[in-house]
């Protein structure tokens, strides 16, 4: 399979929360839009993760937020 077949198509990402701060570091499935694949990971938008984002710091969400997450993580 090839991740660029997957591009603007929900997936789902398993890894930390993105930007939880909750101070557990478990495991979570998350859905989000595939937007870019890069050698050494992919981009996403999630809305959930940029809400939590925005929560955390106090400002107001850019929309739409990509973030990227390097294949390591």
């Amino acid at each position: 399979m090839h991740l660029a077949n997957l591009l603007n198509r929900k997936i789902v990402v398993l890894g930390p929360r993105l930007f939880g701060g909750d101070g557990h570091h478990q495991d979570k499935l998350e859905t989000a839009t595939l937007v870019g694949v890069d050698p050494a990971g992919i981009w996403i938008e999630s809305e959930e993760a940029a809400n939590r984002l925005a929560e955390r710091f106090r400002v107001k969400p850019a929309a739409p937020s990509a973030f990227f997450i390097p294949f390591a993580q």
